[in-house]
């Protein structure tokens, strides 16, 4: 059963930086973007 819950555990924080990396993608994506913005604006 522990074992069990270490995968389980494991699958969860493998799922969270992926979340993590997927919104940092996201993040940096909108900074550039804005960027972008600013430049057409201008």
């Amino acid at each position: 059963a522990k074992e069990a819950k270490s995968q389980h555990t494991k699958k969860k924080d493998e799922a969270a930086d992926r979340g993590k990396r997927a919104h940092a993608a996201i993040e940096s994506f909108l900074q550039a973007n804005d960027g972008a913005q600013i430049d057409v604006d201008e």
